[in-house]
């Protein structure tokens, strides 16, 4: 007597993503991106030091700062990552490893180039799309019928004698909707779980307060590490909304736009020896 085979139940925290994108899922990860600019950004280097280039890779350590902070601040105590061998590698890797290598890489060619303004607004204007894509994700997968089908399938399997605590674990671990990170989740922001148990108002001012403080924090924190860098390593840099004044914590360059032009074209270095005093 054979017994009937179970569905599979595929549906996770980490897998909802993967189960509507395929293998190609963890490209949609911030984490991802963030490395693969960093190594794209640090290859071209070797061929083209160019100010541009090096404000791209200028950008891409800011952002990789991004990945590094919070994940060990915000997602390495809530992963399952470090009880399987190969995910520890991984995640060793990418969220530290590469991280310091990065930092390591930028603090020998930080007399190479100056940091330009329009890189400054653009290192925030990324991490807003990719909010927004993650915002968009879980509203456009919300009851995808593949995930409710997991979700139903979990709960069949608990069998006759379910509990309140078995059911909220199922509708905690298998959701209907795509999270690709768990403190972005729009109906429990920061891991708030009571944000998500009702729609009252008090819970919906109290989502949209969270992602507030989530979207403020996109355009302080980047600003708080490029100050970092440029105050620790003594990388020149344009003002963000000041021109030529002098200042007694960074070393602020002062060229004027001709030159900036100048600087996307040719490494700074050698755009400084041409330069008149």
């Amino acid at each position: 007597m054979t017994r009937a085979a179970m569905p599979p139940v595929v549906n996770n925290l980490e897998h909802e993503l993967q189960q509507l994108v395929g293998q190609g899922y963890s490209f949609l990860h911030f984490t991802t991106q963030s490395n693969l600019i960093l190594a794209i950004a640090m290859f071209i280097l070797i061929f083209r030091k160019t100010n541009t280039s090096y404000n791209w890779y200028f950008a891409a350590v800011i952002w990789i700062s991004i990945t590094f902070i919070i994940y060990w601040l915000l997602l390495s105590w809530n992963s399952t990552n470090w009880k399987i061998t190969l995910s520890a590698v991984d995640s060793f890797l990418t969220h530290f490893l590469f991280p310091v290598f990065g930092f390591i890489v930028l603090f020998f060619v930080r007399k190479e180039f100056i940091v330009l303004r329009k890189t400054r607004i653009m290192i925030p204007l990324y991490l807003t799309a990719y909010y927004i894509f993650m915002i968009i994700m879980a509203f456009s997968t919300l009851n995808n019928p593949t995930l409710v089908a997991n979700h139903n399938q979990a709960i069949a399997n608990l069998g006759a004698n379910t509990t309140t605590e078995q059911i909220a674990d199922v509708n905690k671990k298998y959701l209907t909707y795509v999270v690709v990170y768990g403190f972005a989740n729009p109906f429990q922001p920061l891991y708030i779980s009571s944000l998500g148990s009702s729609e009252t108002a008090g819970k919906i001012i109290g989502r949209v307060a969270m992602h507030l403080i989530m979207v403020s924090l996109i355009y302080i924190l980047p600003a708080f590490i490029t100050l970092f860098f440029v105050g620790a390593y003594s990388i020149k840099h344009y003002r963000l909304f000041k021109k030529e004044k002098t200042d007694k914590r960074f070393k602020v360059c002062k060229f004027t736009k001709k030159d900036e032009l100048i600087l996307n074209q040719i490494s700074f270095r050698k755009a400084n020896k041409k330069m008149p005093a």
